[in-house]
């Protein structure tokens, strides 16, 4: 853990020192969690946020180039499983579980 000055002026220490009261923390337990949260939100990405979880139709890949169309947007991609995706079906459905910048993963959903 590292451990580094921070300078407030009067006005916001006496804000921050009344949140952390109300919330039963230390001044610096608040000042860490308000940071964390701020740091997980700068994280979720355009894809994390809209696009996980939504169910994909076979016609919106193309297999043959590993892309996968989602919101006009083509993006890398790869089944979850590992197995090959040349029985990709246009009526197939297809479920985003996971992004990694420009490539989602998928899964296969049987009972649609």
């Amino acid at each position: 853990m590292k451990k580094f000055l921070l300078r407030l002026d009067d006005n916001m220490y006496d804000q921050v020192s009344q949140i952390a009261e109300h919330k039963n923390m230390s001044i610096n337990k608040y000042i860490t969690s308000v940071i964390e949260l701020k740091l997980s939100e700068e994280s979720m990405t355009f894809e994390n946020r809209n696009i996980i979880g939504q169910l994909i139709k076979g016609s919106n890949i193309i297999a043959n180039k590993n892309l996968i169309e989602i919101f006009g947007i083509y993006y890398r991609y790869e089944m979850d499983d590992n197995k090959t995706n040349k029985a990709i079906k246009d009526d197939d459905f297809f479920r985003i579980v996971k992004t990694n910048g420009n490539v989602i993963t998928i899964k296969k959903e049987e009972n649609v």
